[in-house]
């Protein structure tokens, strides 16, 4: 591959999942000529994560990026990744970001190399990553707030370094940050970038949202209910379809009990991964 990735990794506890997941990508055959930056505004986990790095994988080229103030579980991802995004840009040679979390994985190396190259082809610059929401913008989760539609953007995804340039919103919108959600203060990092991408580009309706994204995303579309195995389904984690097209997997949680959920993903991977194939785009 002749591009030059940099994966940005954000997490805050989820030391078991993102360990699974380094060794999965250090082992990928692309992973000697790009680079890792890993986030974190946890000191002692991000601590953790820089000696397991040093020990095991000392060949790899690391940065390791501290946080130096907790924000909490939303508005702490959307730091943390917006922060990572931007030292990546200042200090970093790239042609595409690979941003990922510790437990919302690109698995498969012949899959991300292959959506890249699609992406190449068809000249886009970012994912449209389907998530059970439709295709055109919606509002389900705050009908009752003077927010415009949105489109889920998913936090895993593939920016090129021409969307981060012109397009990627590196100001934060105040006014998108504190909507809560689950009770837990702060707003996903879903909603938030797409109202900022709203905010940031005058998108003023649907149908001008909706050419900003189809001008620039590259759609990752998969049937949401198709099932192998029956006890190995669960909604917006692990879904059989997503995985065996896209090679893309989310940890599902399991009620603060971070290790238990990561051994049923294995599991899930363990089934699935001699099932993926290439669909048409």
């Amino acid at each position: 591959m002749n591009k030059k990735l940099i994966f940005n990794i954000t997490f805050h506890w989820q030391i078991d999942q993102l360990k699974y997941h380094l060794e999965n990508l250090f082992n990928w055959n692309i992973s000697n000529d790009n680079e890792f930056v890993i986030t974190s505004a946890h000191k002692q986990n991000l601590d953790e994560i820089t000696k397991f790095c040093s020990e095991k994988y000392s060949n790899k080229k690391v940065d390791f990026c501290f946080i130096p103030e907790d924000h909490g579980y939303h508005i702490g991802t959307i730091i943390n990744v917006v922060e990572s995004i931007k030292y990546i840009d200042e200090n970093k040679t790239y042609d595409y970001i690979i941003n990922i979390e510790a437990d919302n994985m690109f698995y498969d190396e012949s899959k991300l190399i292959w959506i890249i190259s699609k992406m190449e082809e068809k000249n886009k610059h970012m994912l449209l990553i389907e998530e059970g929401f439709g295709k055109v913008p919606h509002n389900k989760l705050w009908p009752h707030l003077q927010i415009p539609n949105w489109l889920h953007i998913t936090t895993l995804n593939i920016y090129s370094k021409y969307f981060i340039k012109n397009f990627f919103p590196n100001e934060y919108y105040d006014e998108y940050m504190h909507i809560g959600w689950s009770g837990r203060p702060g707003t996903p990092f879903e909603p938030y970038i797409s109202l900022s991408f709203i905010k940031k580009h005058n998108l003023i309706n649907d149908e001008v949202q909706m050419e900003f994204w189809n001008k620039y995303g590259l759609r990752l579309d998969y049937d949401r209910n198709k099932k192998i195995f029956d006890e190995w389904y669960m909604p917006d984690d692990m879904v059989p379809d997503k995985f065996m097209r896209w090679g893309i997997l989310n940890c599902p949680a399991t009620a603060g009990q971070p290790k238990k959920g990561w051994e049923i993903a294995k599991k899930f991977i363990d089934l699935h991964k001699n099932l993926m194939y290439y669909p048409e785009l």
